[in-house]
């Protein structure tokens, strides 16, 4: 029986080689997505951020925080993370070579933050990552650091896909740690927002909040998205 440490071996091996590919697509095509910028990031266009720290979690090749650090808001910095340190190299010299500013990067070992500091952010997001790891203990691992690096009354903003319309889906309980793929080939469904909300709530969030859509190009039909306060 394999355990988590194979499974984010698996995952690691996964994404080390998909750089050149997901550096081609950079899933841009998910902006277009009226979701994206009026859910997903929606709490970026209330109040003052010009003060504040975002993080990615699972930045891939770095749209994310590219469109974080974009005009369209005003934040002070927006750092991503992934289990993927050729990502994480490929974003360093997009955003570096493309002038951008106030951004970082960092490895995760697949369960947690990274080097993430406790307190530092006062948003994280997240957006087709959390939905490709087929383990519960370890998502819930992922959503416990993610409580411990935002500052207080700071933000999470996560979306997951939803229903029973994806053929190769874990129950939500599931510690499918004996999965051989990932990235769609393995992923989890959400089947009731009672089961994210109790997570969010044994954690420590408050103020949480699901708005359930139709999916964005993805297997999925539709996503769930979640936010809260620490």
């Amino acid at each position: 029986m394999k355990n988590q440490e194979d499974y984010t071996k698996m995952q690691k091996v996964f994404y080390e080689a998909e750089t050149p590919i997901m550096a081609q697509m950079n899933h841009r095509h998910h902006d277009a997505n009226p979701d994206y910028y009026g859910i997903l990031l929606q709490p970026l266009t209330q109040g003052d951020w010009s003060n504040k720290r975002a993080l990615d979690f699972g930045c891939g090749c770095g749209r994310n925080v590219m469109n974080m650090l974009s005009s369209r808001f005003n934040l002070k910095e927006a750092h991503g993370c992934d289990i993927s340190g050729n990502n994480i190299e490929y974003c360093k010299k997009l955003l570096t070579d493309q002038n951008y500013k106030n951004f970082n990067f960092f490895v995760t070992n697949g369960n947690d933050l990274g080097s993430a500091q406790d307190g530092y952010y006062d948003f994280i997001m997240s957006t087709i990552v959390l939905q490709h790891i087929c383990v519960y203990s370890i998502r819930k691992k992922i959503l416990e650091h993610m409580y411990k690096v935002l500052s207080k009354n700071g933000i999470i903003s996560i979306q997951m896909g939803f229903g029973y319309s994806h053929p190769n889906t874990a129950e939500y309980y599931d510690e499918a740690t004996h999965a051989s793929v990932t990235n769609s080939g393995h992923d989890v469904r959400v089947t009731d927002p009672n089961q994210l909300i109790k997570d969010f709530q044994e954690i420590g969030f408050k103020n949480i909040e699901t708005v359930i859509r139709p999916a964005f190009a993805d297997s999925h039909s539709e996503w769930i998205f979640v936010k809260a306060t620490k």
